[in-house]
């Protein structure tokens, strides 16, 4: 034992010598060389794949939610981004529109991301929120005062209607739930003009919601225009370096391959991957939770 304790100290010794000839500094909180990290964190979309967690018998629900979204505990995610429903199917189900006819009022409790994002916040008060539209309904494509009549047009057609709509989800969530939005996309694996990113930051000014960041593009195209604080790469892969220092990048959809032993290693690699050699500040898994009818393709 004496031996053991002898040949801890000599290694301890010698690693402070190797620390101190190649001039190595202990870890801590201040600001190094790299960008910040913007957060690990997770995807609530894509279809319905949180759907089932709300029906949950206690304890199993607390515990799964205490497992993502506690500091210290389990996954400790620290990004969740969810979808912006549009009544559509987006990959595995359709989520609910907050508002589906230019004449109806806003409903912001429909679908169950208000309430997943309010479990999530009460778990880390300091988890960031990332809204994304997956689809829209199909009056945001159509001139004002059209209806609903307005086949083959898109929601780049009439850009401020397109921006009011997502703005109102990110109004809602402050007004109606006491949720701060910090991040929105554009739309899933689309990609719009600057003009619309400008309308959008314009619009979000205009509503009070000037700290909420916009992120584009959440799709395979790095790209850097004006009114946008991240660019969003989908499954990157490595050596998708960042081209630019001045602007981040993010890994805004990412896989881990398996829900097992194996997949989590696969994410511990994938997780530093990104950030060493891709040079990307956030990683967002999907999905959150495999929480959706079985059969499904994903």
């Amino acid at each position: 034992m004496a031996a053991l304790f002898r040949l801890a100290a000599a290694l301890a010794a010698l690693l402070a010598s190797f620390r101190a000839a190649a001039g190595l500094v202990a870890l801590d909180d201040s600001a190094g060389p790299a960008r910040p990290l913007a957060g690990i964190g997770a995807v609530s979309g894509g279809g319905a794949t949180s759907v089932l967690l709300r029906a949950y018998p206690e304890p199993q629900r607390s515990q799964i939610l205490d497992l993502l979204f506690l500091p210290g505990h389990g996954a400790s995610l620290q990004m969740l981004k969810c979808e912006i429903g549009g009544d559509a199917q987006s990959t595995d189900g359709a989520e609910a529109s907050h508002q589906r006819a230019p004449w109806e009022a806003p409903d912001f409790n429909r679908g169950y991301e208000w309430w997943l994002m309010k479990e999530a916040k009460l778990r880390n008060p300091k988890l960031q929120l990332y809204g994304l539209p997956w689809s829209f309904p199909q009056y945001v494509a159509c001139a004002p005062g059209a209806g609903l009549n307005c086949s083959g047009a898109g929601p780049w057609t009439h850009i401020n209607q397109t921006a009011a709509y997502v703005t109102a989800w990110a109004a809602g969530a402050r007004d109606v739930h006491g949720l701060e939005i910090n991040y929105l996309g554009i739309w899933n694996e689309r990609v719009a003009g600057d003009d619309y990113v400008l309308a959008l930051r314009a619009h979000l000014d205009a509503a009070q919601l000037q700290d909420v960041k916009i992120v584009v593009y959440d799709n395979w195209a790095y790209a850097s225009p004006p009114g946008a604080a991240a660019s969003g790469v989908h499954y990157p892969g490595i050596g998708t370096a960042n081209p630019s220092l001045d602007f981040p990048m993010w890994s805004s959809e990412e896989a881990s391959t398996y829900n097992n032993d194996v997949g989590g290693g696969c994410w511990a690699r994938v997780v530093n991957q990104n950030y060493v050699a891709n040079n990307m500040t956030a990683s967002l898994a999907w999905n959150l939770v495999a929480s959706y009818m079985k059969g499904m393709n994903w």
